[in-house]
């Protein structure tokens, strides 16, 4: 077992996590997620009339507010299904690489 002599004796990573840079990052994400969030609230909050939505068979009428926080969930759903996918990607170029060593 290696025990770390001075804080220069660490690989990058290690430096990082030991100023905390990683925990910091995640409460800053989570922090402007809450705000974005409130902002679609409010915005969507001040926006109650209703709307006609057209699509290619008919249409259909509803709140603004439906519509504005449907958007925004489905946006989110596919921004979270293209970072899987690449998220599978790298995993498993990562493997080949280690199965090449």
């Amino acid at each position: 077992m290696r025990f770390i002599v001075s804080y220069s004796d660490t690989c990058w990573y290690t430096r990082r996590m030991l100023r905390g840079d990683y925990i910091v990052k995640g409460q800053r994400n989570i922090i402007f997620g809450l705000i974005f969030a409130l902002l679609v609230a409010l915005f969507s909050i001040a926006n109650v009339q209703n709307v006609e939505v057209n699509y290619i068979v008919g249409y259909f009428e509803t709140p603004l507010v439906i519509v504005i926080l449907s958007s925004v969930i489905l946006g989110a759903l596919i921004v979270f299904f293209v970072g899987g996918l690449k998220l599978v990607k790298m995993r498993n170029y990562t493997k080949k690489l280690y199965k090449l060593k």
